[in-house]
């Protein structure tokens, strides 16, 4: 049976309710663009003449892998710490495998002179 309009916009409330949450939408960029992304959506769906209120990118995101690229001093070091996070996500999408840079500093090969 089919759910009525104001139960899914309910339900999909909720579900923004969690991705707005502290420590799920200032994550990192992606989870950040998810969060403005159901926020228009939920916009179009309850009244579309009227703008969303998106979030501003917060000073730093909660996630450990860009705490750390921001802490890096040398544009090498954070080109090749992003480079890894690059190929690991690929490498996470076509697998399904999940990798998680949980102590960054072992992949800094870059010693500061």
């Amino acid at each position: 049976m089919p759910q009525s309009r104001k139960l899914l916009i309910k339900d999909y409330e909720d579900l923004l309710k969690t991705q707005l949450s502290d420590g799920n939408w200032d994550y990192d960029p992606y989870m950040h663009g998810m969060a403005n992304g159901m926020i228009l959506f939920h916009s179009i769906a309850v009244d579309s003449t009227v703008t969303p209120d998106f979030i501003s990118a917060p000073t730093y995101w909660k996630s450990r892998f860009w705490q750390t690229l921001k802490q890096s001093r040398h544009i090498s070091e954070k080109l090749w710490l992003y480079s890894q996070w690059v190929i690991a996500s690929i490498i996470s999408s076509i697998t399904g495998l999940e990798f998680e840079f949980k102590d960054v500093s072992s992949l800094i090969s870059y010693q500061e002179e």
